[in-house]
């Protein structure tokens, strides 16, 4: 029977909660619990800024400006926004999808953005943000990792002792 990184790791998810303190592999988190951990995956929450509502600008359902595919704020052809604050519709996956307000996308996004505004100014047909997933990779601890990539490639990566070789499993499903 072959191990896997991922199978002998032990994880425990908390939602719906923030973390207190992370001092020398000790955890407080707000709902009380505490617990010695060896390593911490955090995700912050990206919200939008509450500023926002102040501004007049149309807003979507979680509170981000409401934006064409075109990065237009809905409503005003002259206005444009990319970004965290900027929820901007998913054409890559199912209707009423809404891109994540991440890195990687603002830095697409700015340059959709920056050539439709050119575009707007010599009266030339806008494009609309689309971007096509190549995948995802997460480092699980020194010389450990997963990758997803292409949507199809399952990769798990385990470098042993002082070796440089890695071992690697790889699934494809199309």
């Amino acid at each position: 029977m072959r191990s896997h990184v991922m199978a002998q790791l032990t994880i425990e998810v908390h939602l719906e909660t923030s973390m207190e303190s992370c001092v020398e592999q000790h955890v407080v988190l707000a709902n009380g619990v505490e617990m010695a951990a060896s390593m911490i995956v955090w995700t912050a929450s990206v919200c939008p800024n509450p500023t926002l509502a102040h501004f007049g600008l149309p807003l979507g359902s979680r509170g981000d400006v409401d934006i064409l595919p075109t990065l237009q704020v809905r409503g005003l052809d002259h206005v444009w926004a990319a970004g965290d604050n900027a929820q901007v519709p998913d054409l890559a996956v199912e209707e009423g999808a809404w891109c994540p307000p991440d890195a990687h996308h603002a830095v697409r996004q700015a340059t959709v953005l920056a050539d439709n505004v050119i575009a707007a100014l010599r009266g030339r047909p806008l494009k609309e943000y689309q971007h096509k997933n190549l995948g995802a990779v997460v480092g699980l601890g020194l010389h450990k990792g997963a990758a997803i990539l292409f949507n199809r490639i399952k990769l798990e990566v385990a470098r042993r002792g002082g070796s440089t070789a890695c071992t690697a499993a790889a699934v494809c499903r199309r």
